[in-house]
């Protein structure tokens, strides 16, 4: 992931420095649980930095894949703010004391319970643990978010389901969830409770290996889903309120007679985009026609025309496949005709076509 070059793979590009938080906490972990506890101390804090700033990193990943094109540090830095000020404060901690006390309270927080030392890291403990908590749900929430958003944008900039579609992203999401909860469990557990119970840490790399995988394998295939929609317009941009509603009637006859005489639905690549140009306007008035005019988005307002084009066609030929249904009527594919059919009608394509054959009987 990290030598996916080109701007079109930034979003893959930065969930490999995901990858990279995720294997020094292993390599932590790995130290912490094995004899060579001695180098911990320096490294102690760097794992703390990494494991805070996983969730945060993931979340930045989704922002690259449904709003900027890049990463950058004036924009996306905010959200790493907090994980390097506790790294930090941890670290200036853990050296007030002497190196051999320090690993003693990484083996157990209770060893010296009345040692200053030991009472300021038991608390900066507390503190790292409710900031953990505190980004697992933030990095969840707004990665929904974000999901609803492009969903809501993307109705009204595309035409074809196929092009809206989230599956992918909200399964990264779905993993994430439950990364987090293993994570908040073994938070509250605490690193200690592992070291005697081989079954625990055994189970722990099993649900985080699979579930990195997991975020890995979806993340390789995933591509950005930050179309054009996204960037802002260059020119000024009225609002539809201040439109004469003379000009509104005339942009909704140039919009209907493109669909019903130039039948520009057949287009299975069809944008809001094109239809502003072949009207001559911009897509924002495009849209607030069409929203304010038939109280629906952009995607099903075109897809009823589609739908109307599939009727026509199946009455005359019965006997066509989907496949031929969905080329000869703009539909992307025969899941987008399905969907399409089911949003429309509340049934399957098979139902559709049984309620048509019925119609034309009596």
């Amino acid at each position: 992931m990290n030598f996916h070059f080109g701007s079109s793979h930034s979003a893959k590009r930065f969930l490999g420095k995901f990858m990279i938080a995720c294997v020094i906490v292993y390599l932590n972990h790995f130290l912490y649980y094995s004899d060579l506890l001695k180098h911990v101390r320096f490294f102690e804090p760097i794992y703390q930095l990494a494991s805070l700033s996983v969730y945060p990193l993931f979340y930045i990943y989704f922002r690259l894949l449904f709003v900027e094109k890049n990463f950058s540090i004036q924009k996306h830095g905010i959200y790493l703010l907090a994980p390097i000020l506790i790294s930090l404060t941890y670290f200036i901690i853990s050296l007030t004391l002497p190196g051999e006390v320090f690993i003693k309270w990484l083996n157990c927080k209770d060893a010296i319970p009345d040692q200053p030392g030991f009472k300021r890291l038991n608390v900066m403990q507390v503190i790292i643990s409710i900031a953990h908590i505190g980004l697992i749900l933030f990095t969840v929430i707004a990665n929904l978010r974000l999901i609803n958003t492009h969903r809501r944008k993307a109705k009204n900039y595309f035409s074809d389901f196929y092009e809206i579609r989230t599956n992918n992203v909200v399964i990264l999401n779905i993993v994430l969830v439950v990364c987090g909860i293993s994570s908040i469990t073994f938070s509250i557990l605490g690193r200690w409770y592992f070291i005697s119970e081989m079954m625990g840490i055994t189970l722990a790399s099993i649900i985080f290996s699979t579930m990195l995988f997991a975020i890995g394998w979806l993340g390789f295939k995933q591509k950005a889903v930050n179309p054009t929609f996204e960037e802002v317009q260059t020119h000024s941009v009225e609002q539809m309120e201040d439109y004469p509603m003379d000009h509104r009637h005339q942009l909704m006859e140039k919009i209907t007679n493109l669909f019903r005489n130039d039948r520009i639905h057949l287009n299975t690549k069809l944008t809001i985009q094109d239809v502003a140009q072949n009207v001559g306007t911009n897509r924002t008035y495009v849209s607030s026609i069409i929203n304010q005019h038939y109280g629906i988005n952009f995607c099903t307002f075109v897809n009823n025309f589609r739908i109307e084009e599939l009727e026509h066609i199946l009455k005359k030929h019965p006997e066509q496949t989907n496949q031929v249904l969905a080329e000869s009527c703009g539909f992307g594919s025969v899941d987008s005709l399905k969907r399409a059919v089911n949003a429309k009608t509340g049934l399957s394509v098979t139902q559709w076509k049984a309620n048509l054959a019925n119609q034309r009987k009596k």
